[in-house]
């Protein structure tokens, strides 16, 4: 069969049952493990990072698996930021990975071997996702496995291994898979199931689920415009009522967000949108940094992020289109423009190039608060879609070139780019953390008290303008609550509700009238003072500093970390 499903007019590739897809799974696998050590090897452990961020997920995920059972109806009620309620949807759900996560956290209680299993597993799955979407796009086995290799690998995915809502975007390719294969064949049970696949992805973290919705709304107008019918009532009824409610969970997960934005004023600003020149020549890897010593040092200099996405995945796509360029003139062969699905993915690749730049030129500027949009922190997270983007424009563009040659000659010179591919990404072993961390024995002193209480967690950092210091105080009293899981005023998310803002900057100079007027109002029933977060000398004038409160501070039990004191 003869086609030009991605505009470079080769032959079609079908499915093919021999394909074997698990082998390329359990060889994305194996790399995986090579690639992420030691990580890979002391999952129960180590952490890529330990920072406040890995911390709100430790919590994220505890407190998920903790709701599954406890509260399962009323999950987005968590026990942050009291006493406000849906306080779930202050920062990313995690339902889909919490649900992979609970069976080992179950069985060992320990979230730090969940949670890594969890962002390392959805390594080799983006992979397998990207390998299925280059072989619906028309690329050989071959073309297919450099796609799965370059978006599982490259740094700027790879490398938001300690973002949990960033790494497991695995779902992705699956959904736009199927629904190629929707538009393309018009089986009704394809796009049933990429609309499973995009409420797996949904269910996965909130970002995710934007980025999907992004992607699948270019690919409908990109096909619209170029002559696709629009058919919604067909559309609609090849979805059917499974179709339907397959997309009912993500209905529910999106109104307690929803609720958020509109009642506790959580709205993004254009804070943080600047992208500095030397994020886009940025990455970790031995290869890119030797490199990158040849470039002017204005060039280096204070990267936000690694989005520099390797040699080979922007050497593939140019070699097949200057191939293209060689041979277009003798290619008989047609199909309709919107069949051509390299154009799609360079469009929107660059799309998401443009929201990754900067002001002035940047388009960020122009869309942040736009419906959907506006749950994006910033927008160089978007390079997660444009390395998806550009993986399937090297598969298409090895495809190109490859396209005469024999099939040992493809597989000899794929397993050489592959291997290439390999190397330029390495930085292995990564630099991870220790994360074994136990709980405080003040809290778990808590755990055995007459339930339900609230709880504040003291010192905060002296410094009420050092909101880096506050967050990542704020993040250690969050997983300090899993000891109990009872509600805490303390909090950490991109944008803080004002009352609480306010608390945290009052709890600077605690104990004080004001703060403990603040946590009266919050209906707070403990304070936890952490002696062992203070000096030597705090510690010796404890006593002294609460004396003047003994009548709003009743001091009700000590341990060798802290005391605890009930507020009057």
């Amino acid at each position: 069969m003869t086609g030009a499903y991605h505009g470079f007019r080769i032959n079609a590739v079908p499915s093919d049952r021999r394909d074997h897809a698990w082998r390329v799974f359990a060889a994305l696998v194996l790399l995986t493990a090579g690639l992420a050590y030691p990580l890979s090897v002391h999952p129960h452990s180590l952490a890529f990072r330990y920072d406040s961020d890995a911390k709100l997920i430790q919590w994220i995920i505890g407190w998920d698996v903790h709701a599954f059972l406890a509260q399962p109806l009323a999950l987005f009620d968590a026990n942050i930021f009291a006493p406000l309620p849906n306080t779930l949807a202050y920062a990313e759900h995690l339902i889909g990975s919490a649900v992979l996560a609970a069976p080992v956290i179950w069985l060992t209680d320990n979230y730090f071997l969940a949670t890594n299993l969890v962002a390392l597993l959805s390594i080799p799955l983006s992979g397998l996702g990207a390998y299925l979407l280059a072989r619906r796009l028309g690329a050989g086995p071959q073309a297919a496995f450099l796609a799965a290799v370059i978006f599982a690998f490259a740094p700027p995915r790879f490398f938001r291994l300690a973002q949990l809502q960033l790494t497991t975007i695995q779902w992705m390719p699956f959904c736009l898979a199927w629904l190629h294969q929707y538009l393309d064949k018009g089986r009704p049970r394809h796009l049933r199931l990429a609309l499973l696949m995009f409420t797996a992805q949904a269910l996965s973290g909130g970002h995710g689920a934007v980025f999907l919705a992004v992607s699948i709304g270019a690919l409908l107008l990109y096909r619209g415009v170029l002559g696709d019918p629009l058919a919604p009532l067909r559309r609609l009824r090849d979805a059917g009522v499974i179709g339907i409610l397959t997309l009912l969970p993500v209905v529910l997960m999106f109104l307690p967000y929803l609720d958020a934005q509109r009642n506790a004023g959580l709205v993004r600003t254009l804070d943080g949108w600047r992208t500095s020149t030397a994020s886009f020549l940025a990455s970790p890897s031995y290869v890119h940094t030797w490199i990158a010593q040849a470039f002017p040092e204005s060039w280096r200099t204070g990267p936000d992020a690694y989005l520099f996405p390797g040699y080979l995945p922007l050497l593939l796509p140019l070699a097949g289109l200057l191939a293209w360029l060689r041979t277009r003139r003798g290619d008989t062969t047609s199909r309709p423009l919107r069949h051509n699905n390299a154009l799609f993915y360079t469009a929107l690749g660059g799309g998401c190039f443009a929201l990754l730049l900067g002001p002035p030129y940047g388009v960020w500027q122009w869309v942040y608060d736009w419906p959907i949009l506006n749950f994006i922190r910033v927008p160089t997270r978007f390079s997660l879609v444009l390395m998806l983007a550009l993986a399937m424009l090297a598969a298409l563009g090895f495809e190109r070139v490859a396209r005469a040659w024999p099939a040992r000659r493809r597989t000899v010179v794929a397993t050489v780019l592959a291997l290439l591919l390999v190397g330029e990404f390495a930085s292995a072993p990564l630099d991870v953390a220790d994360a074994r961390h136990q709980l405080p024995a003040i809290d778990r002193w808590l755990d055995r008290q007459i339930k339900p209480f609230t709880v504040a967690e003291a010192p905060m950092p002296r410094d009420p303008e050092d909101y880096s210091a506050q967050n990542a105080r704020n993040a250690l009293y969050m997983v300090h609550s899993m000891a109990h899981w009872q509600k805490t005023v303390h909090g950490f998310s991109g944008v803080l509700p004002d009352e609480h803002n306010q608390l945290y900057r009052a709890m600077a100079a605690f104990p004080s009238e004001d703060a403990i007027s603040r946590l009266r109002r919050l209906g707070t029933t403990y304070v936890i003072y952490h002696a062992d977060l203070t000096n030597a000398e705090t510690r010796a004038q404890l006593d002294q500093q609460f004396a003047p409160f003994a009548n709003a501070l009743l001091l009700v039990h000590e341990e060798a970390d802290g005391r605890a004191y009930r507020l009057r």
